[in-house]
């Protein structure tokens, strides 16, 4: 689907996803840049200039359904490490989550719209689990490595046949 993607429009596109990363042309602008200042700081300044913008997206739907805190945790941690794949030029900036599951049947707050009878694996986790432990496992790991979780997102959708 993305090499198709890029075959058909490949303006403004550096790198598709060869190494597990994608690049995107960017025109000269305001660029927020974290120069050296000593050995042990950063200033996060902006500058004139032209950066390219990187973007990753790791999925750890399995991980992130079984255990979600560190299954989430070990997904922002792909991004880390295939973002800084791509070259000596890749700085990580911040990340994001996001995570879609199916209803989250809160005890004592079931909605209407829920279906309570649908089933799943034993060994996955709850919907309700995943939301409450899975965004703070990918927000740590982000912000562990300074690279901070700014955004997230969640839905929660359930189709049956």
């Amino acid at each position: 689907m993305i090499r198709e993607t890029y075959e058909r429009n490949p303006q403004a596109t550096i790198n598709a996803y060869t190494d597990n990363a994608a690049i995107l042309d960017r025109a000269f602008g305001s660029v927020l840049a974290s120069p050296r200042i000593n050995n042990e700081e950063y200033e996060w300044k902006q500058t004139q200039g032209r950066a390219h913008s990187l973007i990753k997206v790791e999925t750890h739907n399995h991980p992130t359904a079984i255990s979600p805190y560190p299954g989430a945790a070990t997904g922002s941690g792909g991004e880390i490490r295939d973002e800084g794949s791509v070259g000596r030029g890749s700085k990580p900036k911040a990340g994001l989550c996001g995570f879609t599951v199916s209803d989250l049947l809160i005890p004592e707050f079931l909605q209407p719209w829920e279906l309570s009878n649908v089933g799943k694996p034993a060994h996955v986790t709850s919907s309700l689990d995943i939301i409450l432990e899975a965004r703070i496992g990918s927000a740590s790991f982000n912000n562990e490595f300074g690279r901070p979780c700014i955004n997230d997102y969640f839905r929660t959708l359930l189709i049956t046949y």
